[in-house]
This record gives structure tokens, C-alpha cells and sequence, in this order.
């Protein structure tokens, strides 16, 4: 049996064959196992930064199973809220979460980690004519890398022509 923050996850012998963990938005001191419905339940515990979702309905893949827990673990949240308990949320959830299910008599755990992180790329260049000289017609460019390639033949179409 797998277990995260002390809540049992990817149990092959649970009558539970599904399920997803999730991190919550906010700290709390709850600790707690409710079921949400008849095939789900939920967990949170004031010692872990998750809300984990097990299902006994198994969906067939991650993205089945992503789906009915991640509507569940809502549903937990929406019954934690309304009971004045702890007002929570779920952050980065398509980006951070662990998802099981079985198939074919065998527990699948997918871990799910994705780091968001841009790249920016600058170039520059100059267009000489064979006798070394600058040419008028693009002198500089900053653009991205793929766009590059098009300018530099266009810039030497422009260079055979002649001087300036």
C-alpha cells in the first residue's frame, strides 16, 4: 500500500480501486474521512497538504479516473465548507496530482508534475555584401529562431542584387 502524508493511496486490495490526490490551496487542521457520494470518499489531514479521492468505480484510464475524482474531491470540499469546517480549495491540479486505477489485475499509479518555465530567444545579425560592406537593406533583426532561417535567405537574395 502506498500512502501520502499518512493517507492510503493505490491500494490493490481496497475496495477502493480508484482515486486521485490533489494539493490544497491552504494550510488547516482538519482530519477527516467523509464519503461523498456511493462510490466515493474523501480524506484530508491537518498533517498533509492534500485532499485524496478514492473511488470504488475504477475508470479505465487516468483520464476517466482524473475526472470522477477530481469531482469528488470538490464535492468533499463543497460538504467541509458547509459544515463551517474548513473553507478549502485545490491548487495546480493539472499540474501536480497522483492518479490509480486498475487494470488488467494490476494497480496503475500515475505521479503527474509539470513545471510551467518560459524561454525567450533573441538573435541578431548583420548582412554584409561579399566585398564586407553593411547593407542597407536589413541591418538588424531580433526575431525568434525558426524566423531567422527566412529572413537570412531573403537577406542573401537581397545581397546578390548588388551594393547599396
Amino acid at each position: 500500500m502506498v500512502r501520502l502524508a499518512g493517507i492510503p493511496v493505490a491500494d490493490k486490495t481496497s475496495i477502493f480501486g480508484s482515486g486521485v490526490a490533489l494539493l490544497l490551496e491552504q494550510e488547516h487542521q482538519i482530519d477527516e474521512v467523509r464519503s461523498v457520494d456511493a462510490d466515493w470518499e474523501t480524506e484530508v489531514r491537518s498533517d498533509g497538504p492534500y485532499i485524496v479521492a478514492r473511488g470504488r468505480s475504477a475508470g479505465t484510464n487516468a483520464a476517466e479516473t482524473f475526472a470522477a475524482g477530481y469531482e469528488a474531491a470538490q464535492k468533499g470540499l463543497d460538504l467541509l465548507s458547509l459544515t463551517g469546517k474548513a473553507d478549502l480549495s485545490i491548487r495546480d491540479a493539472m499540474n501536480e496530482s497522483l492518479v490509480w486505477w486498475r487494470a488488467d489485475g494490476a494497480q496503475v499509479l500515475r505521479v503527474i508534475s509539470a513545471v510551467r518555465m518560459g524561454v525567450s530567444i533573441t538573435a541578431e545579425a548583420e548582412v554584409r555584401d561579399r566585398f564586407g560592406s553593411l547593407r542597407g537593406c536589413l541591418r538588424r533583426v531580433r526575431i525568434g529562431d525558426q524566423e531567422l532561417l527566412r529572413w537570412c535567405e531573403k537577406a542573401r537574395n537581397c545581397c546578390e542584387s548588388g551594393p547599396a
